[in-house]
């Protein structure tokens, strides 16, 4: 292969804009969180000729203390300033090499991941930065409440009913990043965004309706099984008094008017 057929030396980081808030406990030298599905996936992304290799380090900074690491071998290992991450280009086809990083947050707020690949044959070393955001996640209200006629968050539809969804998340956001969609079940939502939105029942069964943030899949969904509405039969007893009861009232009230004079 000659030079103008040789592929030029990139390197990237691949990192999603927005991270969830792990409030799980760290333990160095394992995993650190009992909750995985919090923690994010990112690569390290090298391209260029095919054998081309070399060591990548990796530094971590900002209000989300992210915290990173990477599996080798089924073991787990926290990455810092001096962890050296082997990456090489060993596809033939597409002339690429990938390390799989994975980063999670304890703290609200940014971060920033910034890398160097210095090549085994002695080139010029290459850096690459991803910055990221790390948000609460969206949680759904526990109450089921009615408001101006609106029932929000219901654990149930009601046939011919609509009933208001509504989520909210901790940060400098704007409605229009949730996406509402009817996963499964007879039902629809409008609007598909923003921080609620209003789902009907179009039959019997059970309608499950998902908001999603920015295209991440950790999401809470709502699980709404469909009922008929019921008529509730009221009787009504209506209790006569005896015909002598104002007058019990009037002798009663006399009698504390004079006890109340006596005093």
């Amino acid at each position: 292969m000659n030079d103008h057929q040789r592929p030029p030396l990139r390197f990237s980081i691949g990192c999603q804009e927005v991270f969830f808030l792990n409030d799980a406990d760290f333990l160095a030298g394992d995993c650190p969180s009992n909750r995985p599905e919090r923690i994010r996936f990112a690569s390290l992304h090298l391209s260029g000729p095919v054998g081309t290799n070399g060591i990548a380090r990796l530094a971590v900074q900002g209000s989300a203390d992210p915290v990173v690491f990477h599996v080798v071998n089924g073991a787990t290992n926290l990455v810092t300033a001096s962890t050296e991450i082997p990456l090489a280009v060993t596809d033939e086809i597409s002339c690429t090499g990938d390390h799989a990083i994975y980063v999670s947050c304890p703290k609200l707020g940014t971060g920033t991941i910034s890398a160097t690949f210095t090549p085994a044959d002695g080139g010029e070393p290459l850096t690459a930065s991803a910055t990221f955001r790390c948000i609460e996640p969206l949680r759904k209200l526990v109450t089921t409440e009615k408001s101006g006629g609106r029932y929000v968050n219901p654990s149930r539809l009601v046939m011919g009913t609509n009933a208001v969804l509504k989520v909210g998340v901790k940060g400098d956001f704007s409605p229009s990043e949730v996406r509402w969609r009817v996963v499964s079940g007879p039902g629809v939502v409008f609007p598909t965004n923003g921080w609620e939105t209003t789902v009907t029942p179009t039959g019997p069964g059970t309608v499950t309706v998902e908001a999603r943030f920015n295209g991440d899949e950790i999401q809470p969904r709502f699980v709404l099984p469909v009922v008929q509405p019921r008529t509730i039969p009221v009787r009504a007893f209506v209790v006569q008094p005896p015909e002598t009861f104002n007058q019990d009232v009037a002798a009663d009230t006399n009698n504390i008017n004079v006890a109340w004079t006596c005093l």
